[in-house]
Protein backbone atom coordinates (compact mmCIF):
# COMPACT_ATOMS: atom_id res chain seq x y z
CA UNK A 1 0.00 0.00 0.00
CA UNK A 2 1.30 3.44 -0.88
CA UNK A 3 1.11 5.94 1.96
CA UNK A 4 0.02 9.38 0.81
CA UNK A 5 -0.72 12.66 2.54
CA UNK A 6 -3.96 12.66 4.59
CA UNK A 7 -7.01 12.74 2.41
CA UNK A 8 -9.16 15.83 2.19
CA UNK A 9 -11.59 15.92 5.12
CA UNK A 10 -15.30 16.12 4.34
CA UNK A 11 -17.28 18.52 6.46
CA UNK A 12 -18.48 17.05 9.77
CA UNK A 13 -16.27 13.92 9.69
CA UNK A 14 -13.29 13.45 12.04
CA UNK A 15 -10.54 10.93 11.23
CA UNK A 16 -7.86 11.28 13.95
CA UNK A 17 -5.66 8.20 13.45
CA UNK A 18 -2.81 7.91 10.94
CA UNK A 19 -3.57 4.24 10.19
CA UNK A 20 -7.12 5.29 9.37
CA UNK A 21 -5.69 7.76 6.89
CA UNK A 22 -3.72 4.96 5.26
CA UNK A 23 -6.81 2.81 4.91
CA UNK A 24 -9.00 5.67 3.79
CA UNK A 25 -6.46 6.76 1.20
CA UNK A 26 -7.21 3.61 -0.79
CA UNK A 27 -10.05 3.87 -3.35
CA UNK A 28 -12.31 1.37 -1.58
CA UNK A 29 -11.52 2.74 1.89
CA UNK A 30 -12.18 6.29 0.72
CA UNK A 31 -15.51 5.37 -0.88
CA UNK A 32 -16.78 3.37 2.08
CA UNK A 33 -15.19 5.36 4.91
CA UNK A 34 -15.34 8.95 3.65
CA UNK A 35 -18.07 9.04 1.01
CA UNK A 36 -20.23 6.60 3.01
CA UNK A 37 -20.88 4.33 0.04
CA UNK A 38 -22.63 1.04 0.79
CA UNK A 39 -20.32 -1.93 1.15
CA UNK A 40 -18.93 -2.55 -2.32
CA UNK A 41 -19.10 -5.92 -4.07
CA UNK A 42 -15.89 -7.80 -4.68
CA UNK A 43 -15.90 -7.03 -8.41
CA UNK A 44 -16.36 -3.31 -7.68
CA UNK A 45 -13.40 -3.42 -5.27
CA UNK A 46 -11.34 -5.25 -7.88
CA UNK A 47 -12.14 -2.49 -10.35
CA UNK A 48 -10.98 0.28 -7.99
CA UNK A 49 -7.95 -1.15 -6.21
CA UNK A 50 -5.57 -1.26 -9.22
CA UNK A 51 -5.52 2.55 -9.33
CA UNK A 52 -3.41 2.56 -6.13
CA UNK A 53 -0.49 1.50 -8.32
CA UNK A 54 -0.86 4.60 -10.53
CA UNK A 55 0.05 7.03 -7.72
CA UNK A 56 3.25 7.91 -5.88
CA UNK A 57 6.96 8.06 -6.85
CA UNK A 58 6.95 4.51 -8.24
CA UNK A 59 3.66 4.86 -10.06
CA UNK A 60 2.79 2.66 -13.02
CA UNK A 61 0.47 3.52 -15.87
CA UNK A 62 -2.76 1.61 -15.11
CA UNK A 63 -5.61 0.80 -17.49
CA UNK A 64 -8.83 -0.78 -16.22
CA UNK A 65 -11.78 -1.98 -18.31
CA UNK A 66 -15.12 -2.77 -16.67
CA UNK A 67 -18.08 -4.44 -18.37
CA UNK A 68 -21.22 -4.79 -16.28
CA UNK A 69 -25.00 -4.46 -16.64
CA UNK A 70 -26.99 -1.27 -16.33
CA UNK A 71 -27.84 -0.56 -12.67
CA UNK A 72 -24.65 -2.34 -11.64
CA UNK A 73 -23.24 0.82 -10.03
CA UNK A 74 -20.60 1.74 -12.63
CA UNK A 75 -21.53 5.44 -12.82
CA UNK A 76 -23.03 5.98 -9.37
CA UNK A 77 -20.32 4.15 -7.44
CA UNK A 78 -17.19 3.28 -9.41
CA UNK A 79 -16.83 6.31 -11.71
CA UNK A 80 -17.94 8.87 -9.14
CA UNK A 81 -15.94 7.15 -6.40
CA UNK A 82 -12.64 6.73 -8.24
CA UNK A 83 -12.89 10.30 -9.58
CA UNK A 84 -13.47 11.75 -6.11
CA UNK A 85 -10.67 9.65 -4.62
CA UNK A 86 -8.28 10.86 -7.31
CA UNK A 87 -9.11 14.53 -6.68
CA UNK A 88 -8.80 14.11 -2.92
CA UNK A 89 -5.50 12.22 -3.03
CA UNK A 90 -3.63 14.54 -5.42
CA UNK A 91 -3.22 18.26 -4.76
CA UNK A 92 -3.37 19.19 -8.42
CA UNK A 93 -4.82 15.99 -9.80
CA UNK A 94 -6.81 15.99 -13.01
CA UNK A 95 -9.74 13.84 -14.12
CA UNK A 96 -11.31 13.83 -17.59
CA UNK A 97 -14.63 12.08 -18.17
CA UNK A 98 -16.29 11.66 -21.54
CA UNK A 99 -19.19 9.61 -22.88
CA UNK A 100 -21.16 9.42 -26.09
CA UNK A 101 -24.49 9.94 -24.33
CA UNK A 102 -25.36 13.38 -22.91
CA UNK A 103 -28.29 11.91 -20.99
CA UNK A 104 -26.00 9.36 -19.33
CA UNK A 105 -23.72 12.20 -18.26
CA UNK A 106 -26.51 14.47 -17.02
CA UNK A 107 -28.66 11.88 -15.28
CA UNK A 108 -26.13 9.36 -13.97
CA UNK A 109 -22.55 10.59 -13.74
CA UNK A 110 -23.01 14.24 -12.75
CA UNK A 111 -25.67 13.66 -10.02
CA UNK A 112 -23.41 11.03 -8.42
CA UNK A 113 -20.45 13.42 -8.53
CA UNK A 114 -22.55 16.26 -7.10
CA UNK A 115 -23.31 14.19 -3.99
CA UNK A 116 -19.57 13.81 -3.41
CA UNK A 117 -18.91 17.50 -4.13
CA UNK A 118 -21.31 18.45 -1.35
CA UNK A 119 -19.76 15.97 1.06
CA UNK A 120 -16.23 17.19 0.38
CA UNK A 121 -16.97 20.92 0.27
CA UNK A 122 -15.69 21.33 -3.29
CA UNK A 123 -16.96 23.64 -6.02
CA UNK A 124 -18.69 22.67 -9.25
CA UNK A 125 -20.10 24.45 -12.28
CA UNK A 126 -22.23 23.03 -15.10
CA UNK A 127 -21.59 25.46 -17.96
CA UNK A 128 -20.24 25.38 -20.62
CA UNK A 129 -19.29 21.89 -19.40
CA UNK A 130 -19.31 20.19 -16.02
CA UNK A 131 -16.27 21.08 -13.90
CA UNK A 132 -15.17 20.39 -10.31
CA UNK A 133 -12.37 22.23 -8.51
CA UNK A 134 -10.93 21.54 -5.05
CA UNK A 135 -9.32 24.04 -2.66
CA UNK A 136 -5.90 22.46 -3.35
CA UNK A 137 -6.24 22.98 -7.11
CA UNK A 138 -7.35 19.56 -8.34
CA UNK A 139 -9.95 19.63 -11.11
CA UNK A 140 -12.34 17.41 -13.05
CA UNK A 141 -14.02 18.06 -16.37
CA UNK A 142 -16.84 15.97 -17.86
CA UNK A 143 -18.33 16.37 -21.33
CA UNK A 144 -19.59 14.60 -24.44
CA UNK A 145 -18.03 15.14 -27.84
CA UNK A 146 -17.58 13.69 -31.30
CA UNK A 147 -14.43 15.79 -31.79
CA UNK A 148 -11.20 13.98 -30.90
CA UNK A 149 -9.44 17.34 -30.68
CA UNK A 150 -11.40 18.23 -27.55
CA UNK A 151 -9.84 15.38 -25.56
CA UNK A 152 -6.23 15.99 -26.62
CA UNK A 153 -5.59 19.10 -24.52
CA UNK A 154 -5.67 17.43 -21.11
CA UNK A 155 -2.26 16.16 -19.90
CA UNK A 156 -0.67 15.09 -16.65
CA UNK A 157 1.62 17.48 -14.77
CA UNK A 158 5.35 17.22 -14.17
CA UNK A 159 5.17 15.91 -10.58
CA UNK A 160 3.40 13.23 -8.57
CA UNK A 161 0.83 15.70 -7.28
CA UNK A 162 -0.69 16.42 -10.70
CA UNK A 163 -1.45 13.08 -12.38
CA UNK A 164 -4.20 12.62 -14.97
CA UNK A 165 -6.99 10.02 -14.91
CA UNK A 166 -9.09 9.55 -18.06
CA UNK A 167 -12.52 7.88 -17.80
CA UNK A 168 -14.65 6.81 -20.77
CA UNK A 169 -18.18 5.91 -19.73
CA UNK A 170 -20.46 3.77 -21.93
CA UNK A 171 -17.30 3.11 -23.91
CA UNK A 172 -18.99 0.67 -26.28
CA UNK A 173 -20.71 3.63 -28.00
CA UNK A 174 -17.74 6.02 -28.13
CA UNK A 175 -16.26 6.55 -31.59
CA UNK A 176 -12.76 5.32 -32.32
CA UNK A 177 -11.22 8.80 -32.95
CA UNK A 178 -12.06 9.74 -29.34
CA UNK A 179 -9.97 6.85 -28.02
CA UNK A 180 -7.15 7.88 -30.34
CA UNK A 181 -7.34 11.45 -29.01
CA UNK A 182 -7.19 10.23 -25.41
CA UNK A 183 -4.18 8.05 -26.18
CA UNK A 184 -2.38 11.18 -27.39
CA UNK A 185 -2.68 12.57 -23.86
CA UNK A 186 0.02 11.72 -21.32
CA UNK A 187 -2.26 10.17 -18.70
CA UNK A 188 -1.36 8.15 -15.61
CA UNK A 189 -4.47 5.98 -15.56
CA UNK A 190 -7.43 5.17 -17.77
CA UNK A 191 -10.79 3.60 -17.03
CA UNK A 192 -13.08 2.22 -19.72
CA UNK A 193 -16.55 1.41 -18.43
CA UNK A 194 -19.67 0.15 -20.21
CA UNK A 195 -22.37 -2.43 -20.51
CA UNK A 196 -21.49 -5.12 -23.08
CA UNK A 197 -21.92 -4.48 -26.78
CA UNK A 198 -20.86 -6.18 -29.96
CA UNK A 199 -17.52 -7.82 -30.59
CA UNK A 200 -15.72 -4.92 -32.20
CA UNK A 201 -14.07 -1.64 -31.28
CA UNK A 202 -11.61 -0.43 -28.64
CA UNK A 203 -13.76 -1.44 -25.68
CA UNK A 204 -14.17 -5.02 -26.86
CA UNK A 205 -10.49 -5.26 -27.75
CA UNK A 206 -9.60 -4.34 -24.16
CA UNK A 207 -11.07 -7.73 -23.17
CA UNK A 208 -9.53 -9.70 -26.05
CA UNK A 209 -6.47 -8.86 -28.13
CA UNK A 210 -5.37 -6.00 -25.82
CA UNK A 211 -6.21 -7.81 -22.59
CA UNK A 212 -2.60 -7.83 -21.38
CA UNK A 213 -2.68 -4.02 -21.29
CA UNK A 214 -5.76 -3.86 -19.03
CA UNK A 215 -7.07 -5.06 -15.72
CA UNK A 216 -10.37 -6.53 -16.95
CA UNK A 217 -13.47 -6.75 -14.76
CA UNK A 218 -16.53 -8.54 -16.12
CA UNK A 219 -19.83 -8.79 -14.20
CA UNK A 220 -23.44 -9.68 -14.94
CA UNK A 221 -26.70 -9.20 -13.08
CA UNK A 222 -25.91 -12.35 -11.14
CA UNK A 223 -22.96 -10.45 -9.61
CA UNK A 224 -25.21 -7.59 -8.46
CA UNK A 225 -27.38 -8.85 -5.57
CA UNK A 226 -29.16 -5.50 -5.26
CA UNK A 227 -30.84 -6.18 -8.61
CA UNK A 228 -33.76 -8.47 -7.83
CA UNK A 229 -33.99 -12.02 -9.09
CA UNK A 230 -37.47 -11.14 -10.33
CA UNK A 231 -35.93 -8.64 -12.75
CA UNK A 232 -33.44 -11.22 -14.03
CA UNK A 233 -36.24 -13.77 -14.49
CA UNK A 234 -38.40 -11.15 -16.20
CA UNK A 235 -35.66 -10.26 -18.69
CA UNK A 236 -35.13 -13.92 -19.57
CA UNK A 237 -38.87 -14.52 -19.90
CA UNK A 238 -39.39 -11.39 -22.01
CA UNK A 239 -36.42 -11.55 -24.36
CA UNK A 240 -35.49 -15.23 -24.30
CA UNK A 241 -32.27 -16.78 -23.03
CA UNK A 242 -30.39 -16.30 -26.31
CA UNK A 243 -31.37 -12.69 -27.07
CA UNK A 244 -28.37 -10.32 -27.20
CA UNK A 245 -29.91 -8.13 -24.49
CA UNK A 246 -30.23 -11.12 -22.16
CA UNK A 247 -26.71 -12.36 -22.88
CA UNK A 248 -25.25 -8.91 -22.24
CA UNK A 249 -27.34 -7.73 -19.29
CA UNK A 250 -27.75 -10.96 -17.34
CA UNK A 251 -24.48 -12.68 -18.16
CA UNK A 252 -22.23 -9.73 -19.06
CA UNK A 253 -21.28 -11.22 -22.43
CA UNK A 254 -20.22 -9.53 -25.64
CA UNK A 255 -22.14 -10.63 -28.72
CA UNK A 256 -21.07 -11.38 -32.27
CA UNK A 257 -22.14 -8.63 -34.64
CA UNK A 258 -24.05 -11.09 -36.80
CA UNK A 259 -26.03 -12.17 -33.72
CA UNK A 260 -26.98 -8.55 -33.05
CA UNK A 261 -27.68 -7.84 -36.71
CA UNK A 262 -30.04 -10.82 -36.78
CA UNK A 263 -32.64 -8.63 -35.08
CA UNK A 264 -34.66 -5.96 -36.86
CA UNK A 265 -33.84 -3.41 -34.15
CA UNK A 266 -30.87 -3.72 -31.81
CA UNK A 267 -31.11 -2.79 -28.14
CA UNK A 268 -28.18 -0.40 -28.63
CA UNK A 269 -30.01 1.55 -31.35
CA UNK A 270 -33.21 1.60 -29.31
CA UNK A 271 -31.50 2.88 -26.16
CA UNK A 272 -29.69 5.58 -28.14
CA UNK A 273 -33.03 6.84 -29.47
CA UNK A 274 -34.63 6.73 -26.02
CA UNK A 275 -31.71 8.62 -24.46
CA UNK A 276 -31.39 11.13 -27.30
CA UNK A 277 -34.90 11.89 -28.53
CA UNK A 278 -35.42 14.53 -31.20
CA UNK A 279 -37.30 17.78 -30.51
CA UNK A 280 -41.07 17.26 -30.58
CA UNK A 281 -42.57 18.28 -33.91
CA UNK A 282 -46.38 17.99 -33.73
CA UNK A 283 -48.14 17.25 -36.99
CA UNK A 284 -49.74 14.26 -38.67
CA UNK A 285 -52.03 12.45 -36.20
CA UNK A 286 -52.75 8.77 -36.67
CA UNK A 287 -53.93 5.88 -34.50
CA UNK A 288 -53.09 2.22 -35.08
CA UNK A 289 -54.78 -0.70 -33.37
CA UNK A 290 -53.53 -4.22 -32.87
CA UNK A 291 -55.92 -6.86 -31.64
CA UNK A 292 -55.20 -9.58 -29.09
CA UNK A 293 -57.64 -12.18 -30.35
CA UNK A 294 -58.84 -12.82 -26.80
CA UNK A 295 -55.45 -13.95 -25.44
CA UNK A 296 -52.82 -11.28 -26.25
CA UNK A 297 -52.91 -7.54 -25.64
CA UNK A 298 -55.28 -5.25 -27.47
CA UNK A 299 -53.21 -2.15 -28.18
CA UNK A 300 -53.94 1.41 -29.26
CA UNK A 301 -50.93 3.51 -30.32
CA UNK A 302 -51.16 7.16 -31.30
CA UNK A 303 -48.78 9.18 -33.43
CA UNK A 304 -48.60 12.98 -33.29
CA UNK A 305 -45.91 14.14 -35.72
CA UNK A 306 -42.73 12.43 -34.51
CA UNK A 307 -44.07 11.36 -31.13
CA UNK A 308 -45.57 7.94 -30.40
CA UNK A 309 -47.56 6.96 -27.32
CA UNK A 310 -49.29 3.81 -26.15
CA UNK A 311 -52.81 4.99 -25.39
CA UNK A 312 -54.05 1.68 -23.99
CA UNK A 313 -53.05 -1.97 -23.74
CA UNK A 314 -55.29 -4.60 -22.19
CA UNK A 315 -56.41 -8.22 -22.45
CA UNK A 316 -60.07 -8.99 -23.07
CA UNK A 317 -61.52 -12.38 -23.99
CA UNK A 318 -64.92 -10.93 -24.91
CA UNK A 319 -64.59 -9.41 -28.37
CA UNK A 320 -67.77 -7.32 -28.10
CA UNK A 321 -66.47 -5.77 -24.89
CA UNK A 322 -63.07 -5.16 -26.49
CA UNK A 323 -64.70 -3.47 -29.50
CA UNK A 324 -66.65 -1.20 -27.18
CA UNK A 325 -63.49 -0.19 -25.36
CA UNK A 326 -61.72 0.58 -28.64
CA UNK A 327 -64.59 2.88 -29.60
CA UNK A 328 -64.54 4.66 -26.22
CA UNK A 329 -60.85 5.39 -26.67
CA UNK A 330 -61.43 6.71 -30.19
CA UNK A 331 -64.01 9.15 -28.82
CA UNK A 332 -61.68 10.24 -25.99
CA UNK A 333 -58.83 10.81 -28.46
CA UNK A 334 -61.02 13.02 -30.63
CA UNK A 335 -59.93 11.37 -33.88
CA UNK A 336 -61.92 10.50 -36.99
CA UNK A 337 -62.31 7.03 -38.42
CA UNK A 338 -60.11 7.98 -41.38
CA UNK A 339 -57.29 8.68 -38.90
CA UNK A 340 -57.36 5.11 -37.60
CA UNK A 341 -56.30 1.72 -38.94
CA UNK A 342 -56.22 -1.76 -37.49
CA UNK A 343 -54.67 -5.14 -38.27
CA UNK A 344 -56.80 -6.58 -41.09
CA UNK A 345 -56.15 -10.13 -39.87
CA UNK A 346 -58.77 -9.57 -37.13
CA UNK A 347 -61.74 -9.14 -39.47
CA UNK A 348 -64.29 -10.05 -36.79
CA UNK A 349 -63.03 -7.32 -34.46
CA UNK A 350 -62.94 -4.76 -37.26
CA UNK A 351 -66.51 -5.67 -38.24
CA UNK A 352 -67.68 -5.24 -34.63
CA UNK A 353 -66.02 -1.81 -34.48
CA UNK A 354 -67.59 -0.89 -37.85
CA UNK A 355 -71.06 -1.84 -36.54
CA UNK A 356 -70.42 0.62 -33.74
CA UNK A 357 -70.08 3.40 -36.31
CA UNK A 358 -66.30 3.35 -36.80
CA UNK A 359 -65.35 2.02 -40.24
CA UNK A 360 -61.60 2.32 -39.63
CA UNK A 361 -58.92 1.37 -42.15
CA UNK A 362 -57.85 -2.25 -42.48
CA UNK A 363 -54.12 -2.83 -42.88
CA UNK A 364 -52.89 -6.26 -43.84
CA UNK A 365 -49.38 -6.82 -42.39
CA UNK A 366 -48.88 -9.67 -44.85
CA UNK A 367 -49.87 -7.58 -47.88
CA UNK A 368 -47.57 -8.31 -50.82
CA UNK A 369 -46.38 -5.80 -53.38
CA UNK A 370 -44.81 -7.36 -56.46
CA UNK A 371 -43.18 -4.04 -57.34
CA UNK A 372 -41.37 -3.82 -54.01
CA UNK A 373 -37.90 -5.23 -54.62
CA UNK A 374 -36.77 -4.83 -50.98
CA UNK A 375 -39.43 -6.29 -48.66
CA UNK A 376 -41.63 -9.37 -48.86
CA UNK A 377 -44.61 -7.66 -47.19
CA UNK A 378 -46.01 -4.41 -45.89
CA UNK A 379 -45.31 -5.61 -42.33
CA UNK A 380 -41.64 -6.25 -43.07
CA UNK A 381 -41.33 -2.78 -44.57
CA UNK A 382 -43.13 -1.12 -41.65
CA UNK A 383 -40.90 -2.82 -39.08
CA UNK A 384 -37.59 -2.36 -40.86
CA UNK A 385 -38.08 1.20 -42.01
CA UNK A 386 -39.49 2.10 -38.61
CA UNK A 387 -36.47 0.49 -36.93
CA UNK A 388 -34.15 2.46 -39.23
CA UNK A 389 -35.89 5.67 -38.11
CA UNK A 390 -35.41 4.68 -34.47
CA UNK A 391 -31.71 4.02 -35.12
CA UNK A 392 -31.47 7.55 -36.55
CA UNK A 393 -33.16 8.94 -33.39
CA UNK A 394 -36.09 10.33 -35.41
CA UNK A 395 -38.86 9.26 -33.00
CA UNK A 396 -39.93 10.13 -29.46
CA UNK A 397 -40.88 6.78 -27.98
CA UNK A 398 -42.97 5.98 -24.90
CA UNK A 399 -41.21 4.67 -21.80
CA UNK A 400 -42.60 1.16 -21.76
CA UNK A 401 -40.37 -1.83 -20.95
CA UNK A 402 -42.78 -4.25 -22.61
CA UNK A 403 -42.76 -2.24 -25.82
CA UNK A 404 -38.97 -1.97 -25.82
CA UNK A 405 -38.66 -5.73 -25.42
CA UNK A 406 -41.07 -6.38 -28.29
CA UNK A 407 -39.29 -3.91 -30.59
CA UNK A 408 -35.96 -5.72 -30.15
CA UNK A 409 -36.98 -9.40 -30.17
CA UNK A 410 -38.12 -9.86 -33.77
CA UNK A 411 -35.59 -11.28 -36.18
CA UNK A 412 -35.15 -10.70 -39.90
CA UNK A 413 -33.73 -12.70 -42.77
CA UNK A 414 -33.22 -12.55 -46.50
CA UNK A 415 -35.39 -14.78 -48.66
CA UNK A 416 -34.13 -16.68 -51.68
CA UNK A 417 -35.48 -13.85 -53.83
CA UNK A 418 -33.23 -11.37 -52.05
CA UNK A 419 -36.05 -9.61 -50.17
CA UNK A 420 -36.14 -8.89 -46.43
CA UNK A 421 -38.63 -10.92 -44.43
CA UNK A 422 -39.73 -10.20 -40.86
CA UNK A 423 -39.85 -13.27 -38.64
CA UNK A 424 -43.33 -14.77 -38.58
CA UNK A 425 -45.15 -14.82 -35.25
CA UNK A 426 -45.40 -18.61 -35.19
CA UNK A 427 -41.61 -18.66 -35.51
CA UNK A 428 -41.34 -16.28 -32.57
CA UNK A 429 -43.56 -18.56 -30.49
CA UNK A 430 -41.15 -21.42 -31.16
CA UNK A 431 -38.48 -19.28 -29.44
CA UNK A 432 -40.91 -18.60 -26.56
CA UNK A 433 -41.17 -14.96 -27.59
CA UNK A 434 -44.68 -13.50 -27.18
CA UNK A 435 -46.62 -11.76 -29.94
CA UNK A 436 -45.28 -8.21 -30.42
CA UNK A 437 -48.68 -6.46 -30.36
CA UNK A 438 -47.43 -3.17 -28.89
CA UNK A 439 -44.58 -3.04 -31.39
CA UNK A 440 -46.96 -3.82 -34.28
CA UNK A 441 -49.11 -0.86 -33.26
CA UNK A 442 -46.13 1.46 -32.88
CA UNK A 443 -44.51 0.52 -36.19
CA UNK A 444 -47.96 0.71 -37.80
CA UNK A 445 -48.21 4.34 -36.63
CA UNK A 446 -44.76 5.10 -37.97
CA UNK A 447 -45.62 3.64 -41.37
CA UNK A 448 -48.88 5.59 -41.74
CA UNK A 449 -48.85 7.96 -44.71
CA UNK A 450 -50.15 11.50 -44.51
CA UNK A 451 -51.71 11.82 -47.95
CA UNK A 452 -52.28 15.56 -47.45
CA UNK A 453 -48.57 16.23 -47.99
CA UNK A 454 -48.82 15.05 -51.59
CA UNK A 455 -50.27 16.83 -54.56
CA UNK A 456 -53.21 14.52 -55.08
CA UNK A 457 -54.14 13.06 -58.41
CA UNK A 458 -56.68 10.81 -56.71
CA UNK A 459 -58.56 11.96 -53.61
CA UNK A 460 -57.89 9.25 -51.04
CA UNK A 461 -59.65 11.02 -48.19
CA UNK A 462 -63.26 10.06 -48.99
CA UNK A 463 -62.94 6.79 -50.90
CA UNK A 464 -65.42 5.10 -48.56
CA UNK A 465 -68.05 7.80 -49.17
CA UNK A 466 -67.54 7.48 -52.93
CA UNK A 467 -68.42 3.77 -52.85
CA UNK A 468 -71.96 2.94 -53.89
CA UNK A 469 -72.96 0.97 -50.82
CA UNK A 470 -71.61 -0.97 -47.83
CA UNK A 471 -71.26 -4.14 -49.86
CA UNK A 472 -68.93 -2.25 -52.17
CA UNK A 473 -66.95 -1.08 -49.11
CA UNK A 474 -66.51 -4.69 -48.04
CA UNK A 475 -65.42 -5.79 -51.49
CA UNK A 476 -62.79 -3.04 -51.58
CA UNK A 477 -61.54 -3.89 -48.10
CA UNK A 478 -61.37 -7.61 -48.68
CA UNK A 479 -59.52 -7.07 -51.94
CA UNK A 480 -56.93 -4.95 -50.15
CA UNK A 481 -58.03 -1.52 -51.38
CA UNK A 482 -58.08 -0.24 -47.80
CA UNK A 483 -54.57 -1.42 -47.13
CA UNK A 484 -53.66 2.23 -47.42
CA UNK A 485 -54.55 4.72 -44.75
CA UNK A 486 -57.66 6.37 -46.15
Amino acid sequence: MITKRPIGRPKGIKIPRTDADQILSTPVGFCEGVLNYPRLYNWQCDAMNPFILSTGPKAKMIQVAIVSPNEGGRSSLIISGISSWWLSLHKRGKVGITTADQKQLNEQVIPALEINVNKMGWNSVKSPYYRITTPDGARLIAFTTDDAGRVEGLHKGDDTDSPLLWIVDEAKNVKEPIFTGIDRCSYNAKLLSSSPGSKHGTFYKAFTEHREQYVCIQAGLKDCPHISKDKVDRIIATYGIEHPFTRSSVFGEFMDQDEIDRYILSDTDLQRCINNPPPFKPGFVFVFCDFGGGHDDNVIAKRDGNKIEIVAAWKEANKEAAAGRFIRHFVELGVRSDQIAGDAAEKEMLDLIARGGWAIGRQNFGQRNANDLTYTSWGAKAWMEGAAGVARCEWILPHDDGLWAEMTTRQKYLTSSGKWQAEEKYEMRKRNVPSPNKADAVFGCMAAIDYTIFEKVVDFSNWRDQSADMAHHQVLEESGASAGWR
